[in-house]
């Protein structure tokens, strides 16, 4: 960094005195939230990573394109990270690995809707872009089958069963790389489950009309406020974090979703969410008083169906 950043960033950032570490739930809301982060922290330096709880038993990396596959790493460092903000999808061990003074936060978003857009979003990866991706393409690809199908893959089941759960707990003996958490461990994993998301610094929902606004005021409580900070304050088109949306599906693609929600793919999308479920219902509680959780998801999932039926 130049001098003249040097002085730039001095004046305007937050006291970064403790890093801040995204942990980055998929399709929750995390780019433009990571986005927002950046805005208003003003970090001098930022990571984005990538750890194996998002790929299972997968191991072929060096397939991948050399840039991508870089930015995955294992849980144990060679050394720490000295980053401001320290991102991407990974797990809570991760971070605590590579950077153990770092202060967690997440977005969580309703299970169910999270799940199937990614499905969806997986789904838009043409055959160009899946050859970057290398062996693991293969595994992106399963998203071209029907829901209940792609749902019943043991492959990727690192990416669709639980996956909130399965991220803050990683890794875990009780949770297969390739295959499906048994529900006659549901009651342990959820203990642990509530006790590490409990130890965020904070947590936020994307149903939630006060995100930003909750995440802002805790980044002040926490780092301070800057004269840029208080500038960006005083401009009332604060916009909202964007969902990272699914693209146009190709034609052979386009399906009615309550096709797809009926039977089988409706019963899987339940159980690929039940654990999740109930921790999005736990922070609904706690970051909504007063908000009972049944009809913010109905009304959730109706709105995101009716969405993506016009993709």
């Amino acid at each position: 960094m130049g001098m003249i950043g040097a002085i730039r960033h001095q004046i305007t950032r937050r006291r970064l005195d403790r890093p801040l570490g995204f942990i980055h739930i998929p399709k929750a809301g995390g780019t433009g939230m990571l986005a927002h982060l950046d805005a208003t922290l003003r970090p001098k330096s930022s990571v984005y990573w990538l750890d194996r709880s998002q790929f299972g038993a997968f191991t072929d990396f060096s397939s991948m394109d050399p840039g991508m596959a870089a930015g995955i790493i294992d849980r144990t460092p060679a050394t720490p990270a000295t980053a401001d903000i320290i991102a991407g999808h990974i797990a809570p061990s991760t971070l605590r690995a590579r950077s153990p003074g770092a202060l967690p936060v997440t977005i969580l978003r309703l299970p169910t809707a999270r799940l199937l857009s990614h499905w969806l979003y997986w789904r838009g990866y043409d055959d160009e872009r899946l050859r970057a991706f290398g062996a693991w393409g293969q595994h992106i690809a399963l998203s071209r089958l029907d829901l209940a199908e792609f749902l019943s893959a043991p492959a990727i089941a690192c990416q669709t069963d639980n996956l909130i759960l399965r991220m803050l707990l990683w890794p875990h003996p009780l949770i297969p790389e390739a295959d499906f958490i048994d529900p006659a461990h549901d009651e342990a994993l959820l203990a642990e489950a509530h006790e590490t998301l409990a130890g965020f610094a904070h947590v936020g929902i994307v149903e939630n009309p006060a995100l930003t606004a909750n995440l802002d005021a805790w980044l002040s409580r926490t780092y301070g406020i800057s004269v840029w900070s208080r500038l960006r304050a005083a401009i009332p088109d604060h916009a909202e974090p964007k969902l990272n949306t699914a693209r146009k599906l190709a034609r052979p693609l386009q399906t009615p979703l309550a096709d797809q929600l009926a039977g089988p793919g409706g019963q899987r999308l339940a159980a690929s969410s039940r654990l999740d479920l109930k921790l999005w219902q736990t922070t609904v509680a706690r970051t909504l008083p007063g908000q009972s959780p049944d009809p913010l998801m109905i009304t959730t999932f109706d709105r995101l169906i009716s969405r993506y039926n016009q993709l």
